[in-house]
């Protein structure tokens, strides 16, 4: 045994170098180290015999030599002996225990073949069928990952938006689409996709300090992707690991904080800005935003977008998104070039239809173009005017100067070039999207005077303090003053705390105030809040409320809310089963609940919680909507930041927020896409006959924001909410119908922003764009077939019992648990190793309908941490990529020849590791992988369907009876149709030359026209580029390259005998 080469599934091919008794040293090549077994490592199959590969270089007792056949095969405890030809010429047999290879020829599939390497078949069929059912999965998912990996089904507009970003290399859009349509989920694609290619990458989502944890539940529930730090939780930056500071979700009051320094000379891969519009009017945020735009390459604004009368905000807007483009562009020419949007987007599509026909008539291409140059706006562009004139004194090349001149055009005269947009009523027009419907349910019930006192009294504080601060903080201390008494718990300890504040406490800055505040941001806004008023206020100011709160509290009547809340949830609970109660108010819920549990039955009721930990809360919305028993959920505010209840029946406001988008923000948890039913009803309690019944009377008949959403007001609403507030809680109040009459023509005026629809018509949703990309929504039996390759895959290549089905009362069967540590025949490597979700037994499905809802568990696909170490372990080891064996089929001509496992692919050499470069390389190659067979003889199986078909159904339990692996002892045979070892190299390398430019020709038929198009498109890009961006340039170069030079290459092999009469016998 002592100098035998051996095979272990790990280490691959080695020598024993030592026996001492029942010990063997084993040194392995491709380590360069020695390790100990046991014998019983052979019986066990830890270890096995194998032969050094035709054509090794080898060292036989100080002569060079090359090993150029096998003379005498593996028996028993012989040695091999080889026949080799020395560097000078003479052919030798050297026994192998004579042998030392200078390098093992091990390279790739067809020379493992050659070398008569071949492995089992069961391996090489688990391997190909797991790439097949993988890339069968991408090819459906038009290939992006992002989408794969997510747990959500993409809705046609939202895969369009994704797409169109994605495919950019230059990532800065606004993402425009309406409230309630999805941006978040867009912008998470992303995200997604650049975290897969890119797992380093550093991301910044800075948003409104309300949405923050909306954020951090998207990415969680929705992607499975890296925990992201919530800046809000951490006070100064030297709390920060480095790792930490990675993928950050900062509020947008922490650009004035202590973070700001570090986050604005951070080097951020990807930035995105949620509520955009809200910066439009804050100079200091703005100039912080546009100085990061300045900075990154990729930015995703989310927002409105202005009304058409509003055009200096437009402005601002685009200067944030293209700041070396809009910076100090005069009001005056944006004007200009804003009114003829729509004079100019009719001469283009003019154009583009003329460019369209078959054959374009060079007249008509030069009529528009005269008619596109002599718009106003475009007069004083240069280059346009230049590449116009081209257009019209061509000769020749017409067509080729007019589609130069469009792309110009669209690129420098379009303000919409970079904004998505999708509009609702657009989506349900076409099918594409389901109409809900609001029903408004007010409940008004009779407050008692003591109630009435006590609101009259929190009145005259807000009027006190009327004129004293700016208007925009006196406005934030009387909508949370007004909404703490819809209880007088709540109310009293807000005043007591108000009390107890310093009049001399430092006063907060109005851009901090003047936004909304999150469920982890409170206390400090509310110190913030409470120490910019104290000072205004008498302690007999403040006791004088007090007192009144108390009396309210101590009163009859001092739970007729709650009572009226019972009522309520009592009356429609049989008709809408699950409702969501909101309790916004800090603190508001634990004053709820035990009313609650005494009205009805303590199973019945669930709660959500700021204060509940993530398995807390998952745990309680698990059971609210799985129990039968469960009808209400209590919620504070964090509910509606980023939890979906899209399977309750209606949602109601105990107490109303003064603010119209966190009455938004709730219904919108129910009213979103994927709700369960089109009617979303939804209950407002309010105290009759006081100021919050005029305040509820706004919301309902000015804003009607009970009836639909606030889409189209977003730019008015900080103005508009500031006027209510100020005519209700002001020293000059005035009536709810006066109001309301008010708002209604206010709010209708502003929402005839659809006007503007023209400026923005290449914008919104196309269909056919849409449709590659929305396939990864039925991906049903894709997903099951991808499971049971992988699973079946590890069982070939991993000890133990490393897949397990795990058996689950409400999903059966697609559960699985993975031994992660287990691998024989693969060496995996997962990338970032170490993270609480990287446990040693992965937990989790393939079944996307399951991974949306289990959150609990973990969504094998594309982008999860443990399928994409596997899948990179079998693209990049020689493990399963090469078979041989003799099949017998009764009735069936005998056939010898071979076959190859082929894929298309870019090359990436010149792209540099660039994210978005390879991503948009690699989505264009998404064909399935492609099977030919070669005869013996060197001609290509016309039939290589039904030979493919054969080798599938070869079953494992039909080994030795009528298949046989041509391996180990029997390998000896597979030269023996090709004349020996020399014509069975031959052979191999003939069928080789010929598969490649067959293979060649076969992808161009099915993917040809798809290249061509994309070199097509990057030709003009690049045209576009040489203007305006050097960068740019360079990097189209370079994905041209990687396109155009895509190649062909094999991705497994195997010799495949029918009838040969090679497997029978020892």
């Amino acid at each position: 045994m002592l100098g035998f080469y051996v095979h272990h599934p790990n280490f691959k091919i080695g020598k024993v170098d030592k026996v001492e008794l029942a010990i063997l040293s084993v040194y392995f090549f491709q380590d360069g180290a020695a390790k100990l077994f046991e014998k019983s490592a052979f019986s066990e199959g830890e270890l096995t015999r194998t032969y050094l590969p035709l054509g090794t270089r080898c060292d036989a007792s100080g002569r060079g030599c090359r090993i150029d056949e096998i003379k005498e095969w593996i028996q028993d405890r012989q040695p091999v002996v080889y026949l080799v030809t020395t560097d000078d010429g003479l052919q030798l047999q050297v026994n192998e225990t004579e042998l030392v290879p200078a390098e093992i020829v091990r390279d790739n599939p067809v020379a493992s073949l050659s070398g008569l390497q071949q492995e089992g078949y069961p391996i090489f069929a688990a391997r190909s069928e797991l790439v097949d059912a993988s890339a069968d999965v991408v090819r459906q998912g038009g290939g992006l990952t992002a989408l794969l990996s997510s747990r959500i089904d993409v809705r046609p507009h939202q895969a369009y938006v994704a797409g169109v970003v994605l495919q950019d290399r230059l990532r800065r859009y606004i993402l425009a689409d309406e409230v309630g349509l999805g941006k978040t989920i867009e912008a998470g694609i992303v995200v997604q996709d650049l975290l897969s290619v890119r797992p380093s990458a550093k991301v910044l989502v800075l948003c409104p300090g309300a949405l923050t944890q909306q954020w951090l539940c998207e990415f969680y529930t929705k992607f499975s992707t890296r925990v992201f730090t919530l800046l809000d939780l951490y006070s100064t930056p030297d709390r920060l690991s480095p790792e930490q500071r990675r993928t950050v979700i900062a509020p947008l009051h922490a650009i004035s904080g202590p973070h700001r320094t570090w986050l604005k000379d951070a080097e951020w891969d990807l930035v995105i800005v949620d509520e955009v519009h809200h910066l439009l009017v804050a100079d200091d945020a703005f100039s912080f935003v546009k100085a990061l735009s300045e900075n990154v390459g990729s930015i995703l604004l989310l927002s409105a977008l202005p009304a058409q009368q509003r055009k200096t905000e437009f402005l601002r807007l685009l200067a944030l998104l293209e700041p070396e483009r809009y910076t100090g562009t005069p009001p005056e020419d944006f004007d200009r070039l804003y009114d003829a949007q729509p004079e100019i987007g009719r001469h283009l599509r003019r154009l583009r239809r003329r460019l369209e026909e078959s054959p374009p008539d060079p007249v008509e291409i030069k009529e528009v173009v005269s008619q596109a140059i002599a718009v106003h706006a475009l007069r004083g562009d240069e280059v346009l005017q230049s590449q116009g004139n081209a257009v019209l004194q061509a000769e020749q090349g017409v067509e080729h100067a007019g589609l130069r001149f469009l792309k110009t055009a669209a690129d420098r005269s379009r303000i919409n070039r970079r904004i998505v947009r999708n509009r609702r009523e657009r989506l349900v027009e076409d099918g594409l999207l389901e109409k809900t419907v609001r029903k408004f349910l007010p409940t008004a019930y009779d407050p008692g005077q003591p109630e009435i006192d006590a609101i009259q009294s929190a009145m005259r504080l807000a009027r006190k303090l009327h004129g004293q601060l700016d208007p925009i903080v006196w406005s934030a201390f009387g909508r949370v003053l007004m909404q703490s008494f819809s209880h007088p718990e709540t109310a009293a300890e807000l005043l007591s705390k108000l009390k107890g504040v310093n009049p001399g406490h430092q006063r907060a800055a109005p851009e901090l105030l003047g936004n909304l505040a999150g469920t982890r941001g409170w206390v400090q806004y509310l110190d913030s809040l409470l120490g910019a008023a104290r000072s205004w206020f008498s302690d007999d100011d403040i006791s004088e409320c007090i007192e009144a709160v108390d009396l309210w509290r101590n009163s009859e009547t001092g739970l007729a809310r709650i009572d009226a809340l019972v009522e309520l949830v009592d009356k429609y609970g049989g008709e809408y089963k699950k409702i969501v109660i909101f309790a916004g108010y800090p603190g508001l819920v634990d004053h709820l609940v035990p009313p609650l549990h005494e009205a009805f039955e303590f199973e019945s009721v669930c709660e959500f919680r700021s204060d509940m930990s993530l398995t807390e809360k998952e745990a309680s919305v698990d059971r609210f909507r799985k129990d039968k028993e469960a009808y209400f959920l209590i919620s504070d505010e964090s509910g509606g930041e980023g939890r979906n209840f899209q399977f309750a029946g209606a949602v109601v406001h105990f107490d109303t927020p003064w603010y119209v988008s966190r009455i938004e923000q709730r219904i919108g948890r129910l009213d979103r896409i994927g709700h369960a039913n089109t009617e979303i009803p939804v209950g407002v309690l309010f105290s009759r006959g006081t100021v919050e019944d005029d305040f509820v009377k706004c919301l309902a008949d000015g804003f009607k924001v009970y009836e639909r959403s606030v889409s189209g007001l977003e730019f008015s609403l900080r103005e508009l909410e500031l006027g209510i507030v100020t005519s209700l809680l002001g020293p000059e109040r005035r009536t709810a119908d006066e109001l309301v009459s008010d708002l209604c023509e206010q709010v209708e005026q502003e929402r005839v922003r659809e006007e503007n629809e023209a400026v923005l018509d290449e914008a919104s949703f196309n269909r056919e764009a849409a449709e590659r990309y929305r396939r990864s929504n039925s991906l049903a039996e894709a997903e099951l077939r991808l499971e049971k390759a992988f699973t079946e895959f590890i069982w070939k290549v991993a000890a133990g019992k490393p897949a397990r089905e795990k058996y689950d009362r409400e999903f059966p069967k697609g559960i699985w648990e993975f031994e992660a540590g287990q691998f024989q025949h693969i060496k995996v490597e997962f990338p970032g190793q170490g993270k609480p979700e990287q446990t040693t037994t992965p937990k989790g499905t393939f079944r996307r309908q399951i991974a949306q809802a289990r959150l609990d568990l973990q969504f094998f696909s594309v982008g999860h941490w443990f399928f994409d170490g596997v899948m990179n372990a079998i693209h990049t080891q020689q493990c399963g990529r090469v078979y041989a064996v003799d099949v017998a089929v009764p009735d069936k001509p005998q056939w010898f020849g071979f076959e190859f496992v082929l894929l298309a692919v870019p090359d990436l050499e010149p792209l540099g590791g660039n994210a978005g470069l390879v991503s948009r390389a690699m989505r264009v190659f998404t064909a399935q992988p492609l099977h030919l067979f070669v005869d013996g003889a060197g001609k290509v199986e016309i039939d290589g369907d039904a030979l493919l078909k054969l080798r599938r159904e070869l079953k494992n339990e039909d080994k030795d009876r009528t298949w046989w692996n041509l391996t180990k002892s029997k390998a000896i045979r597979v030269p023996i149709p090709f004349g020996g070892q020399d014509g069975w190299r031959r052979a191999v390398q003939n069928a080789h030359s010929i598969a490649i430019p067959e293979a060649k020709r076969q992808f161009e038929d099915s993917i040809g026209s798809e290249v061509e198009m994309v070199l097509l498109s990057l030709t003009e890009q690049q045209r576009q580029a040489e203007q305006n961006d050097s960068h740019e340039l360079e990097g189209l170069k370079h994905l041209e390259l990687a396109i155009r030079n895509w190649r062909v290459v094999v991705d497994g092999t195997g010799f495949l005998s029918v009838n040969g009469q090679l497997g029978r016998g020892k």
